[in-house]
Order: C-alpha cells, then sequence, then structure tokens
C-alpha cells in the first residue's frame, strides 16, 4: 500500500477559483495486496466490553463477505464444537483512521470465555485479491451485575401472580420489603 497526496496550491479552474481550499490536503489510500489483520471483540477496538460479540475483523481491503463463506471457525477454547457465523447479518465499513476495513462477524458468544478463530486462507476482496490464514484467540468480557426495577413503589396485587417488576443479569440474590398498605396508605404515597 502506499499513499497518494494531492496539492492544488496555486490551481485555478476554466471558470476561475476552485471551490475547495486550496491549501486543504486531500490525501488516498492505493489498494495493497488483501491481508487479514486481525480479529478483536468489539470492546478491543471500541469502548465497553461487549461480553457476546460481535467479532470484528479487520482487513486492508474491501472483503468479499460471500467469500467468507465456509472460511470462518470458531470453537470455544478446549471444544471441537464449531459455533455458527450468520454470513447474511454482517456490517462493513472502512476506519480511515487505522488504514483498513472493518467487518462484523455474528457468533452468538458466552461471557467471560476464550475462544478461538480462525479464518482460512482464501477470503477475497472486492477485486478478487486473497488472504492467507488467520489464527487468534479472543476472550469475551463479563456482563456487569445490573438490576432494574420500574418504579421505587410497586403494586402486587392479591389477585396477580407475586412476581416483583424487576430485571437483572450476574446478580445470585436480591432482597426486597414487602410492605402492605391500605388504600388510605397507597393514595398518599
Amino acid at each position: 500500500p502506499g499513499a497518494l497526496r494531492l496539492d492544488l496550491e496555486g490551481v485555478t479552474g476554466s471558470e476561475g477559483p476552485l471551490g475547495i481550499d486550496p491549501t486543504t490536503t486531500r490525501s488516498w489510500r492505493i489498494r495493497g495486496a488483501m491481508a487479514l489483520k486481525d480479529v478483536v471483540l468489539c470492546g478491543d477496538l471500541y469502548d465497553g466490553e461487549c461480553p457476546t460479540g460481535p467479532l470484528l475483523l479487520s482487513a486492508t481491503n474491501e472483503i468479499d463477505v460471500d467469500s467468507l463463506k465456509g472460511r470462518v471457525h470458531v470453537k470455544k477454547k478446549g471444544s471441537d464444537k464449531e459455533l455458527a457465523f450468520d454470513h447474511e447479518a454482517v456490517w462493513e465499513r472502512a476506519d480511515v483512521s487505522r488504514g483498513v476495513y472493518v467487518l462484523s462477524l455474528e457468533v452468538a458468544l458466552q461471557p467471560g470465555t476464550e475462544y478461538d478463530v480462525v479464518i482460512d486462507a482464501g477470503v477475497a476482496d472486492d477485486k478478487g485479491g486473497k488472504a492467507q490464514a488467520l489464527r487468534k484467540t479472543v476472550k469475551t468480557g463479563n456482563i456487569e451485575p445490573w438490576l432494574s426495577i420500574s418504579s421505587p413503589f410497586v403494586l402486587l396485587e392479591k389477585s396477580g401472580d407475586g412476581a416483583l417488576p424487576v430485571e437483572s443479569a450476574n446478580l445470585k440474590e436480591a432482597e426486597a420489603v414487602i410492605t402492605p398498605l391500605t388504600v388510605e396508605e397507597m393514595a398518599r404515597v
């Protein structure tokens, strides 16, 4: 890969000055050989842990998504069972600051788990160039414990199922104080 710089200082158009600032520097990336650069969890590239994925594959050139079929292998460390990769549910974008294309690999990952990721040789770019294989081990982060209650006061009716409107993750136990109220007491709350 190389770079090209276009200097427009002193250049005018046939109908007068150019519509852009002539001191503006423009840069372009010149395509090189297709190469898979890395595979990381989204938390390694962006803020956050991303405990369930996705995996992000970076390459020097735009990836031909169809060429990934049968070439992406993700296994839990120490397991022979391969996880399914949904090649239909991918997105790709250029990461200009890093000079790579980034493609999401949607795989159902579990929090706090190590995975062996193998991408076989032959993944193609949009012009038909082929990449060498890539092997990497990644570890997902843990889901931070959290608890959500719809409001500080919850009405549990005698005829209801008694379930509290609570959602949580990574909590073994939660305590609740239940105070019976009369209709008059409820009206004051």
